[in-house]
C-alpha cells in the first residue's frame, strides 16, 4: 500500500466500527470525504487545471510600424552576420 494508505490505516487504528453503532461510521466518512476534497483540490493546483481562475494579465499589442522597425533591425543584424562569416579577415 502507498503512503496514503498508510495514513487511512493509521488514522482509522482508533475506530472500532460495531454492527450497530452508526455515528462512528459517519465521523469516518465524512472525514474521508473532507480528504477527499482536500486532495482533489490540491491535485487541481498541481495540475494546472485551475489555471483559468488565476487573473492573466492582457497582452500587449504592438503596432504594425513598431513590427516592421523590429523586421529591420533584425535584417540588418542578420546581414551583418552574414558578412562577417563571409569574409573572417575583413569587416
Amino acid at each position: 500500500m502507498g503512503d496514503i494508505g498508510r495514513k487511512i490505516e493509521d488514522h482509522m487504528v482508533g475506530y472500532l466500527v460495531t454492527e450497530g453503532d452508526q455515528t462512528d461510521t459517519r465521523q469516518i466518512l465524512a472525514e474521508l470525504d473532507k480528504e477527499i476534497a482536500n486532495l482533489q483540490s490540491a491535485r487541481a493546483l498541481l495540475a494546472g487545471s485551475s489555471a483559468s481562475s488565476l487573473k492573466t494579465s492582457k497582452r500587449r499589442t504592438m503596432s504594425a510600424e513598431a513590427r516592421e522597425r523590429i523586421a529591420d533591425a533584425q535584417r540588418k543584424r542578420w546581414a551583418k552576420a552574414k558578412k562577417l562569416t563571409k569574409f573572417p579577415g575583413k569587416k
